[in-house]
């Protein structure tokens, strides 16, 4: 008697959620843009009519993300590939007959359903672990209440979490305030691999401010994650240990919500974590945002979630002014393109101390970095660990640019 009072309540419940769903479109406008500072990639649209039951709701038949516990889908060798799809009638009915019927009910109330492999959204490296936790995005084909579809799809069974792929963020700026810090052109010395932007906008309050959605670089005291990444791998949010971390995990939902969906990323080359021992001791992850954020916020905002395990962040990708303006005459070097030494000659030094130079790769980043007394003007510097490519030297408030060659 109860499971019947039960079914025929939720009967009720989902025919109250299709009338609300049932929105005109002339109710419907869109959230924000999706331009280069905004991020709506679903084009959700919001409920503007005052008189509706659903005021100020957002509606959409965008992409969902979903992990599960474990593997229901038959004929697996059909979408193994990233980027397949598969129905409703590819679920094994047989084997899991409570998630055929889950996922009809699901059908019949918001629209066909469609899933997808993504890599992207998923983090899948290995075929192995998509097995042992399967996770897919999925489609609706008609558009519906986003609170509902949430609502429904935590309850499905054998759940571990669900999301909004692309959860859209309104920006402060408008987008016709930003304009190009200056084009990544290391040939002639303009290095902006992030396409970092500047507010040029005089009456905007972030006036001259720099915007970046480039990668950041979080260095971490504990690893805080429930899997080891593998080298070139990454993560997201819901992946945090929360029996150890959750507080850390609740901020940064939270954050999300103010600069768009979070992506970690294990780079061995920008964190120069080659070994899993030394990753897993000194965890350092590249992290990633879908839209243009103020430079400042995002990092005032990342340093303080929680400052017993974030250590330092910065700039993976630092812009550079056109340091082949600041070319020192005086200075020349020998021989260039170099293999192994790189003879440095006429260097002024005009100070009491040591005098510091710093060798700069074409991403902007630090590739060698050298001290020797205030009392030489001609320097020898070994580059012969440098890969092939163009470098440019900092020293004395002068930038020149040489090439390397093995």
């Amino acid at each position: 008697m109860k499971t019947k009072i039960l079914i025929c309540s939720l009967f009720f419940f989902a025919m109250s959620i299709s009338s609300q769903s049932s929105v005109p479109d002339s109710c419907l406008t869109l959230y924000c843009p999706n331009d280069k500072v905004n991020y709506n990639f679903d084009f959700i649209c919001i409920d503007t009519c005052k008189n509706s039951p659903t005021y100020g709701d957002w509606f959409q038949s965008g992409t969902w993300t979903i992990g599960f516990k474990r593997f229901f889908l038959r004929d697996s060798n059909k979408i193994v590939k990233y980027g397949q799809t598969a129905l409703l009638n590819n679920i094994d009915s047989n084997n899991f007959p409570e998630v055929y019927s889950a996922y009809k009910r699901l059908e019949d109330m918001f629209g066909e359903i469609t899933f997808k492999r993504d890599n992207y959204a998923c983090v899948h490296y290995s075929d192995s672990s998509y097995y042992q936790a399967p996770c897919l995005n999925i489609y609706f084909n008609r558009r519906n209440r986003t609170k509902d579809v949430e609502y429904y799809l935590n309850h499905l069974p054998d759940i571990r979490f669900v999301r909004m792929t692309h959860y859209p963020v309104k920006s402060d700026v408008p987008a016709t305030c930003l304009t190009l810090l200056w084009s990544h052109d290391p040939e002639r010395g303009y290095i902006n691999p992030c396409s970092i932007q500047k507010d040029t906008c005089k009456d905007s309050p972030t006036y001259c401010d720099w915007y970046i959605r480039g990668t950041l670089i979080m260095y971490m005291k504990e690893y805080i994650f429930n899997k080891l990444m593998p080298e070139a791998g990454g993560a997201f949010v819901e992946d945090i240990d929360t029996t150890k971390y959750k507080n850390i995990r609740d901020s940064l939902l939270l954050f999300e919500n103010r600069y768009g969906r979070i992506q970690f990323f294990r780079d061995p080359y920008e964190c120069n974590n080659e070994s899993d021992k030394y990753f897993l001791m000194n965890p350092c992850l590249d992290i990633d945002f879908p839209k243009y954020n103020r430079l400042k916020d995002v990092d005032s905002d990342l340093g303080s979630l929680s400052i017993s395990r974030v250590t330092m962040l910065k700039i993976s990708c630092q812009a550079m002014t056109n340091i082949i303006e600041n070319f020192n005459k005086k200075i020349s070097i020998q021989t260039n393109p170099c293999y192994d030494k790189l003879r440095i000659n006429n260097i002024e030094n005009k100070t009491n101390f040591t005098t510091k130079l710093e060798i700069i790769n074409s991403l902007g980043l630090v590739a060698g970095f050298y001290e020797f007394s205030n009392e030489l003007n001609d320097i020898e510097i070994d580059v012969s660990h440098l890969s092939n490519g163009i470098y440019f030297i900092r020293i004395n408030n002068s930038s020149f640019k040489f090439i390397k060659l093995r």
